[in-house]
C-alpha cells in the first residue's frame, strides 16, 4: 500500500487560480514554500477539507478524503492531520476596507493615532480592500490584520516582537518584511 499523499485540485476564486498536482511522502517533513498569494495556504485547507468546493482528488496513505468526479469528501473531523491556523481574525461578512472601518470607527477621535487607511501601501494590501477575506490568501489575511491592528483601538501599546504580517512570511518577501517592520514600529510607536 501507497504511503504517498496526492493531491490533485484546481480552485478558483477572484484574482486567483490553485492548479496543483502534487504527489508527496508520507513520512518526513515537506515544506511548501513560494510568494505570497502562490497556493501555499489554499493547498493545506484542501488537504484538510476546508475547501469544499475545490475540483479533485485528496488520497493519503491509499485512503481517497476526496474525489469531486466521485463525491467523495471525507469531512474535516475524519481526516487523520493536525493543521494549525495561521489566518488572523477578520470578519469574512465585511470586505477588507469594512473589516478596517469596523475597529477604527469604533475608536473615539481622540485616541486615533492614525487614518484608517495608515499602512496600506506600506503592507502592500491596497489593492484588496474590496475583497472578502474568503478570497485573500494566508499572508494577505495577515497583513490585513496587522493594518487593522495598526488603525484600531489604541489604548493599549503593542508588545509584540513581531507584527502579524512578518511572521510566516515567505523567502522573497522576508527581507521585505524587516524592511517594513521598522518604519512601521518608528510610524506606530509599536514596540520591536
Amino acid at each position: 500500500m501507497s504511503q504517498d499523499l496526492q493531491l490533485t485540485a484546481r480552485l478558483e476564486r477572484p484574482g486567483f487560480l490553485l492548479d496543483v498536482d502534487l504527489t508527496l511522502p508520507g513520512r518526513g517533513v515537506t515544506v511548501l514554500f513560494g510568494p505570497s498569494g502562490s497556493g501555499k495556504t489554499s493547498c493545506l485547507r484542501v488537504l484538510a477539507g476546508l475547501e469544499p468546493q475545490a475540483r479533485g482528488v485528496v488520497r493519503v496513505d491509499g485512503e481517497v478524503w476526496q474525489d469531486s468526479a466521485q463525491g467523495v469528501m471525507r469531512p474535516v473531523h475524519q481526516r487523520a492531520l493536525g493543521y494549525v491556523f495561521q489566518e488572523a481574525s477578520l470578519f469574512d461578512h465585511l470586505s477588507v476596507r469594512n473589516n478596517l472601518m469596523f475597529g477604527f470607527k469604533r475608536t473615539p477621535p481622540p485616541q486615533r493615532r492614525h487614518a484608517w487607511d495608515h499602512g496600506l501601501e506600506l503592507l502592500g494590501i491596497a489593492h484588496l480592500l474590496e475583497r472578502s477575506p474568503l478570497d485573500l490568501s494566508g499572508g494577505e489575511r495577515q497583513r490585513a490584520r496587522a493594518t487593522h491592528k495598526r488603525t484600531a483601538n489604541r489604548r493599549r501599546r503593542s508588545t509584540q516582537k513581531r507584527d502579524p504580517a512578518v511572521v510566516g512570511t515567505t523567502a522573497r518577501t522576508a527581507g521585505h518584511s524587516r524592511g517594513v517592520r521598522h518604519p512601521l514600529q518608528r510610524r506606530t510607536g509599536a514596540s520591536g
